[in-house]
């Protein structure tokens, strides 16, 4: 039976030691292009991490205006829609009477030529 060899605390700080100035240097290398690094996580590219700070804050009018000038926008990109969709209904009902009526007056002045006595 083979047994692990039993690992002193030395070499456990050791390796925990060379881990964490291996993280420490690539937070060096990577933050300041970018700070990629904290992206992967999930946070901001600072070092430390707090949220109050970190966060992108807007104040309370601010994001009222927002929101009504979203809905505002909506509603106006509604109607328009609704105007341009009433617009094309109405021409094609339009266009649809004229070809029938067309047909009809064409249908009708042949019947009276074809009635005509020669």
């Amino acid at each position: 039976m083979f047994l692990w060899p039993q690992a002193c605390i030395d070499d456990m700080t050791s390796q925990v030691d060379a881990y964490q100035a291996s993280v420490l240097a690539l937070k060096e290398k990577v933050i300041p292009m970018g700070g990629f690094w904290w992206q992967l996580l999930g946070h901001g590219t600072s070092l430390t991490w707090n949220p109050k700070v970190n966060r992108p804050h807007r104040p309370q009018k601010q994001v009222r205006i927002l929101l009504l000038v979203i809905v505002l926008v909506t509603l106006l990109v509604t109607l328009l829609v609704t105007l341009l969709v009433a617009l094309l209904v109405t021409l094609l009902v339009t266009l649809l009477v004229t070809l029938l009526f067309t047909s009809l007056l064409a249908r009708s002045q042949r019947r009276l030529h074809n009635a005509r006595p020669s």
